[in-house]
């Protein structure tokens, strides 16, 4: 499944441990759910709405990117 970061019309990435696109998550709720080591948890664990699927992947090609990186699981020679 491939998930977009796209919030509000913006992709969003990894900005340090202040991660603004979770930002309504408390400290506690981020602890919980492992947010610094696995970020995509607040989607998996449905702590934010996100889209899934075709809809997912046609967000995506919708947003101009500048730069894009491709993370392939379960594939170390990425």
């Amino acid at each position: 499944m491939l998930s977009s970061w796209v919030i509000e019309g913006k992709i969003c990435g990894n900005s340090g441990k202040n991660h603004s696109f979770a930002k309504q998550l408390s400290k506690s709720q981020k602890s919980k759910i492992y947010f610094n080591q696995y970020l995509w948890h607040v989607f998996s664990f449905e702590k934010l709405v996100s889209l899934e699927s075709q809809e997912a992947i046609d967000s995506f090609n919708k947003v101009k990117k500048k730069e894009c990186y491709l993370f392939y699981q379960d594939n170390e020679n990425a």
